[in-house]
């Protein structure tokens, strides 16, 4: 057996055997939890503080005129083009902006505090899903470098200032709901996991590729809770995407239903701009939507037909179903690997593979160096090393002949790299898992 049957075996004999708490212990009453909850607040605050003069990403201004758009009491969707999204960042740009008048400070102030309040979240929901997976496991260690001090998630909140952390919020909280009810087999379980869901494509459309997750364990639900399932998954969308499609129509269809991200950046597209294959990458792009469909359709059919399976063959599915969009889609945004982050450090957590570990800590490395640089000297991104040095010459040529097209794809060539064998290792292992005889 891998290291991976060891684990589901293992835990599954402690828990016959009753060595296993049934309950998982409350997370506040854990001191390696508080550890990774300050660690993180510290190392925010302190860079908060050490870039507080200098320029933050180009989504954080994004972000200041669409809320002077709703101070002005017009409709965002109709005169901006920055919400590609259902109206739930929307709403939240709104609540901030409240918030900045009330108490007198700058929205971006508002708003790079509410990132960080998302990110202490996300340890707490990360290390109640590490928790629910592997009880007799301390999941503390693995929070604490995959968001505390990670510093990919670290640039991402607190310089980048998009909200691609909720949406890893979202996912890491329907996953513990889909490993609860994998656990209990309550109804109830997979009602909250539906809804759950449904607020993550709120958020962004992205977690719609999850949702075949939902067909683990179906078969045990009567029609009438499955029924109440789909509703409670996209209920919440379509209500949100109805009501600013009847105020904006065309602006939704086309900043909305329409939106593609930029293609030419990263992976596949941007590898096909370096070598003069813009047609293809064209093609590619158009292609894209439906090679998502066609996967997910596939995915549901073999999980729907496959056996009971543990916890951890959840955590699988997902990481690969979110790495796909960003690894695979035509376009990209250094914020869409916040997605995985949660997983893939499920995955590292659930696992005793010494080969899956490493390479993750390999590809964790490559990342963290990528960001770096990337927030470093992309002026999209801010361009802190030039804010800091703006005299030196050499950086700024060398920020020159990276911030283009082709030089963004080689930059970022071996995180594509990194991940698409995470990627490929991650998938084989979901496969043998789920085909394998329980």
């Amino acid at each position: 057996m891998s290291g991976w049957d060891v684990n589901v075996a293992d835990q599954g004999t402690a828990e016959a055997q009753g060595t296993v708490p049934s309950r998982v212990a409350q997370f506040w009453r854990q001191r390696d939890f508080w550890y990774a909850e300050l660690a993180a607040l510290g190392v925010r605050v302190l860079f908060l503080a050490a870039t507080a003069r200098l320029t933050k990403s180009v989504d954080v201004y994004s972000w200041v005129r669409v809320g002077k758009a709703l101070q002005e009491g017009a409709n965002p969707y109709a005169v901006t083009t920055f919400l590609n999204w259902p109206p739930l960042w929307m709403q939240i740009i709104y609540l901030l902006q409240k918030i900045s008048a009330v108490t007198g400070l700058s929205f971006v102030i508002c708003l790079l505090c509410f990132l960080v309040i998302v990110d202490l979240a996300l340890i707490v929901a990360l290390y109640v899903l590490l928790q629910t997976l592997m009880p007799d496991r301390s999941p503390g260690r693995v929070v604490l470098w995959a968001i505390s001090l990670n510093p990919v998630c670290i640039l991402l909140t607190c310089q980048h200032g998009n909200f691609d952390g909720l949406v890893a919020l979202g996912v890491a909280l329907f996953l513990i709901a889909v490993v609860s009810y994998q656990k209990s087999h309550d109804p109830t379980d997979w009602l909250v996991a539906s809804l759950l869901l449904g607020v993550a494509i709120l958020i962004k459309t992205t977690p719609v590729v999850l949702a075949p997750l939902l067909l683990l364990g179906i078969r045990r639900l009567r029609a009438r809770a499955v029924l109440l399932g789909v509703a409670l998954t996209l209920g919440p969308v379509l209500l949100g995407m109805s009501i600013i499609y009847v105020l904006a129509p065309a602006g939704v269809r086309e900043n909305v239903l329409a939106y593609r991200s930029i293609p030419g950046y990263f992976g596949i597209t941007g590898l096909l701009g370096l070598m003069h294959l813009s047609g293809l990458s064209s093609l590619y792009a158009r292609a894209f939507p439906f090679l998502v469909i066609g996967s997910m359709l596939g995915l549901g059919f073999w999980i729907r037909k496959i056996a009971e399976k543990p916890g951890p063959f959840a955590v699988l599915i997902a990481a690969c179903a979110m790495l796909a969009i960003p690894l695979f889609g035509p376009g990209y945004g250094p914020q869409y690997l916040f997605w995985s982050i949660p997983l893939l450090a499920a995955v590292y957590y659930v696992t005793d593979d010494t080969a899956m570990r490493r390479l993750l800590l390999v590809a964790y490395e490559i990342a963290a160096m990528t960001y770096i640089i990337e927030y470093g000297f992309f002026p999209s991104h801010g361009s802190l090393a030039l804010q800091e040095w703006p005299g030196a010459m050499t950086l700024v040529l060398y920020a020159d002949n990276i911030s283009t097209k082709g030089g963004e794809t080689l930059v970022r060539l071996p995180l594509f790299l990194a991940l698409l064998v995470v990627f490929a290792k991650i998938a084989r292992e979901a496969k043998r898992v789920g085909s394998s005889t329980p």
